[in-house]
């Protein structure tokens, strides 16, 4: 959350972010690029699989 320290007392016044919060957005943003880079890869194992299936086994099951 954003807390303003001004009214507090708290030095600096002004609005402040937490250092959880700084860990917590850097830690969802490594998630969504590390979803994003498995998704893309799952994609390639799965079409290349398929491939192989249709190449060895051929339509003819």
């Amino acid at each position: 959350m954003v807390s303003l320290q001004g009214a507090r007392g708290g030095g600096g016044g002004g609005y402040g972010w937490r250092w959880g919060e700084k860990a917590g957005l850097v830690v969802s943003l490594l998630d969504d690029a590390l979803f994003h880079v498995l998704y893309a890869a799952e994609a390639v194992v799965l079409s290349a699989a398929l491939c192989s299936f249709f190449l060895c086994c051929g339509c003819n099951i």
